[in-house]
């Protein structure tokens, strides 16, 4: 709760500039929390081969290729999940408009596309050694893998002890820039494209940032009431998140490189992949023969957007606005 106020302060006062500079000082203390992480579990634990060599002992299906067909499915189906849903990260999209000029955006994604290779191969190797050396977790109670690791640690020494409270604020800072990315994004959309379509057309700027500061407060008080009782692994919920993010990359996709695409079959193709992707995960089925839900509601969007775009016709009105709002962004700045 305390977390969910500082974010909610800092994103209210900041707004996307402040909460992308917030994040850029977040990130590199999570950047530097996770190389303690690295350094320490591979002297406390032993190195990667080790690890594996244990993992192939006591736990072989961990390390070793997919075998039947439903497992290759998944396979597959996780990477198209992580790869593409990836993409759509709110975090880098909303780069686009913190950014103050062209040449800082393309600097800017042009590391992140490197550090979200490196950071997440990282966190792998985190994860062999943690399945490898703290056993007997199932359920829920893998949550508890990463405080166990520290706690463990934490006990070798005073340097070792300081250099995981780095680690923990790590976290707690990979916490917030996720959260604060999101939330912006979410009152972003409430206030543009429903408080001042719908609700009120004439309203200023001033009141249209002071409403959605108020919004800020309502989605994190509703968040933190869902989050008090968790019922899923935390790997869960990132399936979800990213079965989420899936749907828009068809109308990312072809929005931008297929000219025929129209904004009724965009929406119409986003909304059939969600009721997919929502209904196999609230059924208790997330996956088809090794599938994502998710995956499936994806290619069902396609799918509805590319037929209802050759039955239908793009307005000028929209590619004009289309060029407006993003072809045309910083022609102001060079």
């Amino acid at each position: 709760m305390i977390l969910g106020s500082i974010i909610a302060v800092y994103v209210a006062i900041g707004g996307m500039r402040g909460a992308m500079l917030a994040q850029a000082i977040q990130g590199g203390i999570m950047f530097l929390g996770i190389l303690f992480l690295i350094i320490y579990s591979w002297i406390h634990f032993g190195g990667l081969g080790s690890s594996v060599q244990k993992l192939l002992e006591i736990s072989p299906s961990k390390v070793l290729p997919p075998q039947s067909s439903g497992e290759i499915l998944n396979w597959a189906s996780t990477m198209a999940l992580v790869g593409l849903g990836g993409v759509m990260y709110a975090h880098s999209i909303q780069q686009l408009f913190a950014s103050r000029n062209e040449n800082v955006l393309k600097h800017s994604l042009a590391r992140m596309a490197i550090l979200t290779f490196i950071t997440p191969t990282i966190l792998v190797f985190i994860g062999v050694i943690a399945a490898a050396n703290i056993l007997g977790l199932s359920g829920m109670d893998t949550e508890k893998v990463i405080p166990m690791m520290l706690t463990q640690i934490m006990q070798r020494s005073t340097f070792a002890y300081w250099a995981m409270s780095v680690v923990f604020t790590a976290i707690l800072m990979a916490t917030l820039s996720t959260a604060s990315g999101v939330l912006i994004s979410l009152t972003t959309i409430i206030v543009r494209d429903f408080y001042r379509r719908f609700i009120n057309p004439n309203v200023t700027d001033l009141k249209a940032t002071r409403v959605a500061r108020w919004f800020n407060f309502v989605i994190l008080i509703v968040s933190m009431i869902l989050v008090l009782e968790p019922k899923t692994t935390i790997w869960r919920l990132t399936e979800i998140k990213f079965e989420g993010l899936l749907q828009a990359v068809p109308a990312v996709l072809l929005g931008l490189y297929w000219s025929r695409a129209t904004k009724p079959a965009i929406i119409t193709g986003m909304l059939a992949g969600g009721v997919v992707a929502i209904g196999m995960s609230l059924s208790g089925n997330p996956r088809f023969l090794g599938i994502h839900g998710g995956v499936l509601g994806m290619l069902l969007n396609f799918f509805v957007a590319i037929t209802i775009s050759l039955m239908t016709s793009s307005k000028e009105d929209e590619i004009q606005s289309f060029g407006e709002k993003f072809v045309n962004l910083f022609k102001v700045n060079q």
